[in-house]
């Protein structure tokens, strides 16, 4: 394949756009539970949306 500069440049684009839009969501699916007094144990209550976050961050 012959990639040209430019189409290089729209690829890292739109790898960094969704690099960030998935960096969101983590931080999205993570923030109920980092913000609450006693995080350890509402993380452990809520597995799959700790999983869920890591997966998305």
């Amino acid at each position: 394949m012959d990639f040209s500069t430019k189409t290089a440049s729209r690829i890292t684009g739109v790898l960094f756009i969704v690099a960030a839009i998935t960096a969101i969501l983590g931080v999205i699916l993570y923030e109920p539970i980092l913000n609450d007094p006693d995080y350890l144990v509402q993380g452990s209550a809520h597995a799959d949306q700790v999983a869920l976050g890591g997966l998305w961050s």
